[in-house]
């Protein structure tokens, strides 16, 4: 079962063999992909440049997005996965950007979509999973961090890629690395049946990462976390049956 949860999303102001697979997503998911949603920007309200730095939206986005639905497949391109509106959460936050009050300006925040991933899954399989990690909605910082992810290295073998990634600002405009794709890769050793679980969590990066990104956006930099979540940011769940 994959049970794909809309995301997780921490703000701060001022601040093989088959895997078996069933699927239950929430209908907020594919609320925005029944509008046209170029059509849509235009009542916005928040000027085109806010986009500006992004991949030109395909003419089939709603579409794309809305097989997900029947496909299971969060695996997209970045003509698709750029686009905000890919993201459940955006269109509740336009009004803000239009009219941002100044206790809601964020100086760090970022959340993975999907958040919550399940699945049920024999020995000695693989899972391939996407996410995608991506700066919370008016946050104006650059963010650094190192994916660390928390799991049984007895009955697993976990990577990650790219497990160190610099997230752009998403306010006032989006930045061409608002969003990056994430790949986990899980081994499904001799794992003893029941449920495991595997979290992934974003990190401070490198020192030597740190500095060259302090270097390059100065006060705009932050590493992440400033403090950490009570639930993981990526919550995998195994069945090993």
């Amino acid at each position: 079962m994959i049970n794909m949860d809309t995301s997780s999303d921490y703000l701060r102001k001022g601040s093989t063999k088959t895997i078996f697979a069933l699927t239950v997503v929430f209908a907020s998911l594919f609320i925005i992909v029944f509008a046209g949603v170029n059509e849509a920007r235009q009542d916005y309200g928040l000027g085109g440049e806010t986009f500006a730095s992004l991949p030109q939206m395909p003419d089939n986005f709603k579409e794309a997005v809305a097989k997900i639905n029947a496909t299971i497949d969060f695996n997209l391109g970045e003509e698709y996965y750029k686009q905000p509106e890919f993201y459940p959460t955006f269109e509740q936050f336009i009004p803000e950007m239009k009219n941002p009050p100044q206790d809601r300006i964020a100086i760090w925040g970022v959340g993975i979509y999907p958040a919550r991933h399940e699945y049920v899954a024999p020995r000695n399989s693989q899972i391939n999973i996407v996410a995608y990690l991506h700066t919370s909605w008016m946050v104006q910082t650059y963010q650094g961090a190192k994916l660390e992810v928390d799991y049984d290295k007895q009955y697993f073998d976990v990577s990650v890629s790219p497990d160190v990634v610099l997230l752009g600002p998403a306010y006032p405009k989006f930045d061409k690395n608002w969003t990056q794709k994430i790949t986990v890769k899980i081994e499904v050793k001799n794992a003893p049946k029941g449920v495991h679980e595997i979290a992934l969590n974003p990190m401070a990066p490198p020192i030597e990462k740190i500095e060259e990104w302090r270097g390059r956006y100065k006060g705009l930099y932050v590493s992440m976390p400033v403090s950490s979540p009570d639930q993981p940011y990526l919550k995998i769940t195994v069945n090993v049956v």
